[in-house]
């Protein structure tokens, strides 16, 4: 947005609860989310004013990988994705008083292996 000259304003909802109605798919999962945060954000988007939402998920043998909820947890989840493939999803929601647009892209990610003392230390060196 800087490099397009775009005047823009970023708002954050940490009180968002991310849940979802069990059946989506993993393609609709994070557009969800994202249609989810849209709301949360913004009732009603101001004339001529563009609201943007994203939301990206994990997805790992058949279901979502949750952000971690304290070191133990970051541990396993860091030792299921270590060696495998998966699958990163983003939703986005783009809204105007007048339209809303909604989508996702996919990546596949590879995870090296990773050591227990490698885990250990990105945990204690990172967020």
């Amino acid at each position: 947005m800087n490099e397009l000259g775009i005047e823009y304003e970023i708002m954050v909802n940490n009180e968002l609860e991310e849940t979802y109605p069990q059946g989506l798919t993993k393609e609709e999962i994070p557009v969800y989310l994202a249609k989810l945060n849209s709301r949360a954000i913004m009732g009603e988007v101001p004339p001529k004013n563009l609201l943007i939402t994203a939301d990206t998920i994990v997805w790992l043998d058949g279901k979502v990988i949750n952000k971690p909820k304290g070191r133990e947890d970051a541990v396993s989840i860091l030792k299921q994705l270590s060696g495998n493939v998966h699958e990163v999803l983003t939703g986005v929601c783009l809204r105007t008083a007048e339209r809303k647009q909604s989508f996702h892209a996919s990546s596949l990610v590879w995870f090296a292996r990773l050591s227990d003392g490698e885990i250990d230390y990105y945990i204690d060196h990172y967020k």
